[in-house]
């Protein structure tokens, strides 16, 4: 399970330099030196008081059309792409106002970290990294900036929400005892998924049309269309822009609701819509692998400590999905035509 963790981390850094790519506050003084002033056309979305451009949003919209590529998703409708790339540009523009707000800062050493870390996840020096980054088109400066913006938004999301999570001993002891067999005998299953996400209290209409559009969704997937393009297109999930991959997982690291449905499907099986309590899912199962380790289930500390990791990780990302509803429930955001 350890191996699990670390792999998500790395993950979860890797894709640090390209997930905040017009996410900073526009200067004033930048503004003014780059053009006269900004065009009400050049507006993507009003986010509070700051805005989004559309040269900062089609800039993004390239980039993420190069990662897809890279890892051979086709592509989407580009509105479906650029609408979904948005709403990513609008959730980090709303924490990055809040790391403003309550005074969040990150110095050069702390990005100097993340790149070296970067760097040595990919393989590579920090010198080649530099030079990967600038062949993308994309200028070290910027690279930094974005780097620095993500570092600002996970202190935010850990301050609003570390607090509010608590895994007990009762929790973990549960845990361990309910998957003996899992944990000594896993099958890892590779997942997709796409969430047509509900807000936090939906109303029935709401809960109708969001189920009628995850049917209609799986209806598309089941005539042919891509799984992956429809999860760039549509999902409401943070792994969209990834085509919905959850990566590698075992049956006691997904929801109970999914655990069953996966247990028994077969390898590129569809099966949905699925009812949580953030919206419905569809998922595809992409393969399964067996891994197998011997673990002291009562005494075995390493075990515990990422046991305890595991349980706080799921509650923490239902705790962001929900805070990030929230978060733009109660904002004032425009978007553009």
């Amino acid at each position: 399970m350890k191996k699990i963790f670390l792999a998500a981390l790395t993950i979860a850094i890797c894709l640090l330099s390209f997930q905040a790519q017009a996410a900073t506050k526009n200067s004033p003084t930048k503004k003014a030196s780059s053009q006269p002033a900004v065009q009400l056309d050049a507006i993507a979305a009003v986010v509070n008081n700051d805005i989004i451009t559309q040269e900062e949003l089609s800039r993004q919209v390239g980039i993420v059309k190069q990662q897809l590529k890279q890892r051979n998703t086709p592509l989407p409708s580009d509105k479906s792409l650029r609408n979904q790339v948005l709403n990513n540009l609008i959730d980090v523009k709303l924490q990055l106002q809040i790391a403003d707000r309550v005074g969040i800062q990150v110095d050069d050493l702390q990005v100097n970290q993340a790149i070296s870390r970067i760097a040595q996840q990919n393989k590579m020096t920090v010198t080649q990294l530099k030079q990967r980054v600038e062949k993308q088109g994309l200028s070290y400066a910027e690279f930094r900036k974005q780097i620095r913006n993500e570092l600002m938004v996970e202190q935010v999301q850990h301050q609003e929400l570390q607090k509010s999570i608590v895994i007990t001993p009762e929790e973990i002891n549960h845990f361990i005892k309910s998957k003996r067999t899992q944990l000594e005998n896993q099958t890892e299953y590779n997942l997709r998924d796409i969430l047509i996400a509900l807000p936090s209290t939906p109303t029935p209409a709401q809960v109708e049309a969001a189920q009628k559009q995850a049917k209609e969704v799986l209806a598309k997937i089941r005539k042919g269309s891509n799984f992956q393009t429809m999860a760039v297109s549509v999902s409401g999930g943070q792994q969209a822009l990834k085509g919905g991959d959850l990566g590698w997982r075992t049956l006691a690291e997904l929801p109970s609701i999914f655990a069953g449905k996966v247990a028994t499907m077969k390898k590129d099986q569809v099966v949905g819509p699925i009812r949580a309590a953030n919206g419905f899912h569809i998922l595809k199962l992409v393969g399964t692998r067996m891994m197998h380790a011997k673990v002291d289930l009562g005494k075995d500390k390493k075990l515990r400590e990422e046991v305890t990791q595991y349980l706080y990780n799921q509650k923490y990302q239902q705790a962001l999905e929900n805070w990030l509803q929230q978060l733009r429930a109660n904002a004032f955001v425009k978007i553009e035509n």
